[in-house]
């Protein structure tokens, strides 16, 4: 008797750590409704967000999602947002917001995949990652934050550039990026100071690129890269006040491999 009480007791520690772990790995998520669209689906209170299905968006203007809070994620769940009308801005948009999170899915046919832009309040922390973004007639990502990653994105035929992340302290990391028009990543302007671009593949199947990656902010490593078919690897131009520095990078097929400018330091083992 007292074995089968002690056979049941565990049975019942068993089954009540499965239900304590299941409820533990189960995220709370409010489902964002797919199917046909013809206006934005905007989201607009914080929180966690999840794809229901495919979203096909058919208008050939505005957003295909609209993000107006801050602290939202945005979980595609492997679905696609797809636009069928040439000429729609965005994928998922936001601008003037922070912590916004995009993930898990396919973006197919806007000009820019997703656009998170800065036009009157700083803003930080954004996340971008585990996306296929595809057809994208400017670009595919285009991130403007302090502090925020682009990582692990698979970015296909982009009109101009594959990656554009303006602002401090970004991180772009492990991303394929595939027949890009002008720049696979084009750290933009003269703000990205302090930021990592590292583990990235970019190349060109058909015609030649302008740009692998071009950078132009103080204080930048660009690390670790493979670049394939363009005009010019890496371009380093306009450091300003510090210099960044860069290694372990592999160009092939470039008609140049690096254009660098001072004060940028060569740090070894590009080739």
């Amino acid at each position: 008797m007292r074995g089968l009480k002690l056979a049941l007791l565990a049975n019942m520690l068993v089954m009540g750590l499965m239900v304590a772990t299941s409820g533990a790995a189960t995220p709370t998520c409010s489902l964002v409704t797919g199917g046909t669209k013809t206006v934005t689906t905007t989201i607009s209170v914080p929180g966690n967000y999840c794809l229901s299905t495919k979203l096909t968006y058919t208008p050939s203007t505005g957003d295909a999602i609209a993000i107006t809070a801050d602290n939202v994620t945005l979980d595609l769940s492997g679905y696609n947002v797809v636009n069928s009308s040439a000429g729609a801005r965005s994928g998922v948009y936001a601008s003037d917001k922070s912590f916004i999170i995009v993930k898990n899915g396919t973006i197919d046919g806007f000009n820019d995949g997703v656009l998170l832009t800065k036009d009157s309040v700083a803003t930080t922390g954004h996340i971008i990652e585990n996306l296929h973004i595809l057809n994208s007639s400017n670009e595919g990502i285009e991130m403007e934050c302090t502090g925020g990653v682009i990582r692990n994105n698979v970015i296909i035929s982009s009109g101009a550039y594959g990656i554009m992340p303006g602002g401090p302290g970004n991180r772009i990391l492990n991303n394929e990026i595939i027949d890009s028009g002008d720049t696979g990543i084009w750290a933009n302007g003269n703000n990205s100071h302090y930021a990592i671009i590292e583990g990235n593949k970019i190349s060109n199947t058909n015609t030649m690129g302008t740009q692998g990656i071009r950078v132009c902010s103080s204080y930048m490593l660009v690390i670790n890269n493979r670049i394939t078919n363009m005009d010019t690897g890496i371009t380093f131009s306009n450091a300003g006040s510090g210099s960044g520095k860069f290694r372990d990078n592999i160009t092939s097929g470039c008609t140049v491999s690096y254009a660098v400018s001072p004060p940028w330091v060569d740090a070894g083992n590009n080739q």
